[in-house]
């Protein structure tokens, strides 16, 4: 559906073609266009995978903060929220991070330096097979993938017994809470 209204929007645009006044392939202006629909692409999709997350925590009632601004960055979801996070009293132990990115390419390691209170970080994407050497990578460095259960059948055996399930995050986040 979003895709037939993006057609349906678009359209105009498209048909219109790229051309300067002397009638022109205008290519630089063609990649202009091009770029800013598929950064609004992203961008929708980015969101609608935090809401989606949003409805999965208020559903298992877990306490979470969106979009915390930390030392160095925003935060997609910090658990149990912001207050705790800033709260030095609050045990470090007991925050979870999670970054949501639907496709994580090279900017997984953007996450890294956000929310410096907590030692482990989770990524949750929806991004398929992403490569060994990447994921060898992420463990190195302390941040746990999370991935839909669908997906993990595009990842190695050996990957799939790292990768953790959107369920199994939940239920980390479940067990900290309940801690305090």
């Amino acid at each position: 559906m979003f895709r037939q209204l993006e057609a349906r929007i678009e359209e105009e645009d498209i048909r219109s073609g790229w051309t300067d006044d002397d009638g022109a392939v205008d290519v630089d202006a063609f990649l202009k266009y091009s770029l800013g629909v598929q950064n609004r692409r992203k961008a929708r999709m980015g969101r609608a995978l935090e809401n989606h997350l949003e409805a999965i925590f208020d559903t298992w009632k877990l306490r979470y903060a969106s979009q915390v601004k930390t030392e160095t960055g925003t935060t997609d979801f910090i658990f149990p929220g912001k207050a705790q996070y800033f709260d030095e009293t609050f045990p470090a132990g007991l925050l979870t991070m999670l970054a949501a990115k639907s496709s994580c390419k090279e900017r997984w390691s953007q996450v890294l330096s956000e929310a410096n209170r907590i030692e482990y970080k989770h990524l949750v994407t929806l991004e398929p097979g992403i490569t060994v050497a990447v994921t060898d990578r992420m463990q190195q460095a302390r941040l746990q993938l999370v991935v839909p259960g669908h997906i993990q059948g595009s990842y190695t055996p050996k990957q799939r017994e790292w990768l953790m399930l959107v369920q199994d995050f939940v239920d980390l986040v479940a067990e900290r809470q309940q801690s305090r």
